[in-house]
This record gives C-alpha cells, sequence and structure tokens, in this order.
C-alpha cells in the first residue's frame, strides 16, 4: 500500500467516524425526544394520508346557480357556448 492510498484509506476511515458520531447522536437526541419522532416520521405520514384521500380537487357533481341579471334565453346560450363549462343546463 503506497503512501496516497494509506492517506484515503484514513480519511475514509475519518469520514466513517463522524457519520456514525453524527448518527449515534441523533438517536440519543430522538430517545431523549420522542415528539421529533413524531414530526419527522408521523405527521409528514398523516398529512400524505389526509391529503392524499381526504382532500380531493375534483370538481365534478357541484351543483351551482347563477344569478345573472340577463333573460334566461341570453344565458343559457352563452353557458351552452362556453367552452371551460362541461355541464348541463336545467331549468330550475
Amino acid at each position: 500500500m503506497t503512501l496516497a492510498d494509506h492517506s484515503k484509506h484514513n480519511a475514509l476511515i475519518a469520514k466513517a467516524r463522524r457519520v456514525g458520531a453524527l448518527v449515534k447522536k441523533e438517536v440519543r437526541q430522538m430517545v431523549r425526544d420522542p415528539s421529533s419522532i413524531a414530526m419527522g416520521v408521523v405527521l409528514p405520514v398523516i398529512l400524505i394520508l389526509l391529503f392524499g384521500y381526504g382532500l380531493s380537487l375534483d370538481v365534478k357533481n357541484v351543483k351551482w346557480r347563477s344569478s345573472w341579471r340577463l333573460p334566461p334565453r341570453i344565458s343559457r346560450s352563452w353557458l351552452a357556448d362556453s367552452s371551460c363549462l362541461h355541464t348541463s343546463i336545467h331549468n330550475s
């Protein structure tokens, strides 16, 4: 083993020790303060479930009514010609 290989090996061992010490410190901190586990693991899982299943941005089957002061014939023809509205117009 050359001197350069030996110094690279020592640097790699030193980095592994630093990472190991950091992991050990963080595990101790999480054991001491369990709320950090909740903030780091439980809360994101709850938010994923909430936004994935509970929140739907689907706007199908929404009841709405227009209250324009235009004659019904004109407002119905305007709504029928709107390309952004995918709805059927019913008399109420």
